[in-house]
């Protein structure tokens, strides 16, 4: 059941695209979930029972 979401990625955008435009792409996401880590550390938090302090140590 994987096999075909997994070839469907791997034919698509990103193999597509060359190893800076990936690097670029990976550290906007990056900055993006530094900039959101307490929001995203809140809803870990409320999802999964963790302490705050442990899911902003998580993400």
């Amino acid at each position: 059941a994987a096999v075909q979401p997994a070839r469907a990625a791997f034919d698509g955008d990103w193999s597509r695209t060359t190893a800076v435009e990936r690097g670029r792409l990976l550290a906007r996401m990056g900055r993006e979930v530094e900039a959101r880590v307490d929001l995203l550390a809140e809803l870990e938090a409320l999802d999964v029972g963790k302490s705050l302090k442990q899911a902003r140590n998580d993400v």
